[in-house]
């Protein structure tokens, strides 16, 4: 996150203030259509419309604050664990990054930080006027904005600006390491996010192949798709913040062994249905598909050649099964 130069702050103080304030809100006009989604998706407790937008476009100008050259002195990181990065790529001296929650491990301990840290952000808007005026010319902008759908934000922002939940992200992508302990701990977070009302995406490519060794059992690995299997059955049980369920992407390179597998899974009903799939690839994959060349197979493991495949064969399956089932895509 980006700190704005005390330069770049007098620039916006001097522009002239917005007629409205946050407290008298242009009227929305819905259509029928939008009134019955807002009130049934995300107006809650909220008396109106226009009291559920105000609530979340303050919320989110709050981050304001953030960047602003006086956030250290309103109080605004008093109590929270977090590191200031310098940013020399920026090019100027007031740039830097934000990293909250460093070294807090556990859930609990990130949602409290940042419990506080709002706090913090409403206690600095209600006790400085400087913050005041901040916060509120850019919250009836981007009222106003929203209010001309000229732009709006993601579901969850729209969800859970203002409210305790505060989940305002919609897409997290979550390693999948070759171990159990990995594997486990993927899931977990994937449940925690899903709850919240985030979608996640996860590549598959590291997770040995099916049939492959796990020499702390001396048993064989079950492969990725099972794995896949497993994170698709965790959405079916989980329902994203109580509004809508979840929803997963998930990925697997071109030289897997699996790949033929995982192009093809998607045709059979019922398999699958809270994820989208895409065939990872490069330009070393399309060269060869235009040369009718073969290409190796590499065991995720080992990293050694586990078998060949036609490139054009891999392609023109991609090509069939998504018109057949509108899976796989290719990133």
């Amino acid at each position: 996150m980006r700190i704005r130069s005390a330069k770049e702050y007098d620039t916006l103080r001097n522009k002239p203030e917005p007629e409205n304030t946050r407290r008298t809100l242009p009227k929305l006009h819905l259509s029928e259509n939008q009134t019955k989604v807002i009130s049934d998706k995300y107006l809650r407790d909220a008396a109106t419309p226009e009291a559920w937008l105000d609530g979340v476009v303050h919320n989110v100008a709050l981050a304001e604050l953030l960047q602003h050259p006086d956030a250290e002195k309103w109080g605004v990181f008093d109590g929270i664990n977090h590191a200031a990065l310098p940013n020399p790529s920026a090019g100027h001296k007031a740039s830097r990054t934000l990293l909250f929650h460093e070294g807090l491990a556990e859930s609990h301990q990130r949602d409290d930080n940042f419990a506080k840290l709002v706090k913090n952000l409403e206690t600095a808007y209600t006790t400085h006027p400087e913050a005041r005026k901040l916060v509120d010319t850019w919250s009836i902008r981007y009222y106003e904005s929203i209010a001309r759908w000229d732009f709006l934000p993601n579901s969850p922002t729209l969800m859970n600006a203002g409210r305790e939940l505060q989940q305002l992200s919609a897409c997290y992508v979550l390693p999948v390491p070759d171990s159990m302990e990995g594997i486990t701990k993927s899931l977990a977070a994937q449940s925690l996010i899903q709850k919240s009302g985030g979608g996640t995406g996860f590549s598959f490519s590291r997770l040995r192949a099916k049939g492959d060794v796990v020499k702390k059992t001396q048993g064989v690995a079950s492969g990725a798709i099972s794995f896949m299997q497993i994170f698709d059955k965790m959405t079916d049980v989980v329902k994203q913040g109580g509004t809508r369920r979840g929803a997963n992407m998930g990925i697997l390179h071109y030289t897997h062994p699996e790949i033929r597998e995982f192009i093809s899974m998607k045709s059979q009903s019922s398999t699958m249905e809270n994820f989208n799939v895409s065939v990872s690839i490069d330009e070393r994959f399309m060269k060869a598909v235009l040369a009718d060349a073969e290409y190796d197979l590499v065991n995720p493991r080992t990293k050694e050649v586990a078998g060949k495949a036609r490139a054009k064969e891999i392609f023109d399956m991609m090509v069939e099964y998504s018109w057949k089932s509108g899976d796989p895509g290719f990133v």
